[in-house]
């Protein structure tokens, strides 16, 4: 009887698949569930070679016992000794600590369930073909081979198969937006949205705000319609909500304010961002300003290229005509002294956030604050006691050493400015950055200023993945840096394995971009 056969090989192969397709799956998530994110995230090819090789030789073992005469208890040995090497690639796999871990979100637990139901039945399909038509087991036991070789592909075909479903679902949870946000008329909404700046001015306003009203804003960078979605269940009445408004294609700030049809707007600042899904900057500016189709208050700094000054909106910067002034700017290792003027008031301020950028952002939220009613003492204790957020400028005693974490900077306006703050800071100065991406064909060029920026900043740079540092050190190059300051890993975890050898006490380490795992 061949029915022991079918039994295992049915039972593991099923246990097993599931499994075999984190790697696959966290590569589809980190790239917006997009099908081909699968195979051009730089963990397939290892992830595949991986499995493939474990099939290819197996299945050459497995040819070789064809002709012997009991191949049943040869291929019941087989197949077992196949899965426990696959449990040890899984063990393996699940080892990997990932910078950005894979969210067992609703939608990943159904694919996975969806995948597992369908190779369940594969399987059990194949066993009963097998027996009606009296096959030998022994020939059951390649199907497990061939389906860890095709796993990737596998997947993608199943999650392109399901997409209909999710995105009607996806418009279920579009309802629920606008039912609880967009059409409710006694919540005051405010869009934040730009190239860079987003969520810190969200912090800035929203602690300027709470200080008259209830606010909810949304979390982290919870910045697209699925975001808006879970902010539904996070909604108890307040007064005001601050949506912060993502944007990496054409229409996505278009169809946010269509969802939440917000009363008033910011937009903190524009520069060359996702270049590589918006082809051109026209489209980026076209975008970002869609934001301003709101007739409330709208905001945006002074001194942006890419924005120019128009009528009916409210400017905060570093220009004496803006409606929100900064001047006597002394910016340090520690924080920030100068004087606000807003509207028909003058500040005397300080505040611990790092960098004249950080001080526009502060200008941006005071305007939006001041405008929707609140106390100018209440702007000014707000801005004395704001506290920076995380992985944005952030400065972090560590020890002998200091650091300035401004990892979820991506962007080369605001790495531009992240280095000026480095500039001010005391002993050895040192940069850990992956560079930027997401720029198409301005990529090469932007990483080649951010070398030479950084070598006009720093005494050390420390690059992460080959495929930008050659280009980042052609810069460092050019700006004067020697070869022998200049380090390269292959990944982050490896870099900070040579700290101790790297950094010594009284540096200040800046730390730039952290690009996830499929980059």
């Amino acid at each position: 009887m061949n029915y022991a056969v079918y039994a295992l090989v049915t039972v593991l192969g099923t246990i097993c698949f599931p499994f075999m397709l984190k790697p696959y799956l966290h590569n589809l998530q980190l790239g917006g569930y997009s099908e081909k994110s699968i195979f051009t995230s730089k963990r397939f090819l290892p992830a595949f070679t991986v499995s493939a090789a474990i099939s290819l030789v197996f299945f050459v073992v497995y040819l070789v016992f064809i002709p012997v005469a009991d191949k049943r208890a040869w291929g019941i040995a087989i197949c077992v000794l196949f899965f426990v090497c696959v449990g040890a690639e899984i063990f393996s796999l699940n080892r990997f600590k990932a910078k950005k871990p894979l969210v067992y979100t609703k939608r990943v637990k159904r694919l996975l369930a969806v995948n597992t139901v369908a190779v369940c039945c594969l399987y059990v399909l194949s066993a009963a073909l097998c027996d009606i038509n009296e096959v030998e087991g022994y020939y059951l036991v390649a199907l497990p081979f061939a389906v860890q070789f095709l796993a990737p592909f596998i997947f993608a075909f199943i999650a392109l198969a399901v997409r209909p479903f999710e995105e009607a679902n996806k418009k279920r949870y579009y309802k629920k937006v606008s039912k609880v946000f967009g059409d409710n008329k006694s919540l005051i909404k405010i869009a934040i949205t730009g190239s860079y700046g987003k969520t810190s001015v969200k912090n800035y306003l929203a602690a300027m705000l709470s200080k008259k009203y209830s606010v909810l804003m949304t979390k982290e960078s919870y910045n697209t319609p699925l975001g808006m979605a879970y902010m539904t269940k996070e909604y108890k009445g307040e007064q005001v909500f601050i949506v912060e408004m993502g944007a990496r294609h054409v229409g996505d700030v278009e169809f946010l304010m269509k969802l939440i049809k917000p009363d008033h707007a910011i937009l903190t600042g524009i520069t060359k961002q996702h270049l590589e899904t918006f082809k051109c900057i026209e489209n980026i500016i076209d975008e970002k300003y869609k934001v301003f189709g709101v007739g409330g208050v709208k905001v945006a700094p002074s001194g942006c290229r890419y924005i120019k000054r128009e009528k009916g909106v409210l400017y905060a910067g570093f220009m004496p005509d803006d409606f929100c002034s900064l001047d006597s700017v002394d910016t340090r290792a520690d924080g920030s002294d100068f004087i606000m003027r807003l509207d028909n008031h003058t500040l005397v301020l300080k505040t611990r956030l790092l960098g004249r950028h950080n001080l526009q952002n502060l200008a941006l939220a005071a305007v939006m604050a001041y405008k929707l009613g609140v106390d100018i003492g209440d702007i000014e204790d707000a801005i004395e006691n704001m506290e920076s957020v995380p992985h944005r400028l952030q400065l972090i005693k560590s020890g002998r050493i200091n650091i300035i974490d401004d990892t979820f900077n991506g962007n080369p306006e605001g790495m531009k400015a992240a280095l000026e703050v480095l500039k001010s800071s005391e002993g050895r100065k040192v940069v850990l950055t992956p560079g930027l991406v997401e720029l198409g064909d301005e990529e090469c060029r932007q990483n080649f200023l951010l070398g030479e920026r950084i070598g006009m900043a720093a005494d050390i740079a420390i690059l992460i993945g080959a495929k930008r540092a050659a280009i980042i050190k052609d810069g460092l190059t050019e700006a004067g840096m020697k070869p022998e300051c200049v380090f390269v890993f292959d990944k982050l975890g490896t870099a900070k394995d040579s700290f101790a050898s790297i950094l010594k006490s009284g540096d200040t380490l800046l730390m730039l971009n952290d690009l996830p795992d499929n980059y």
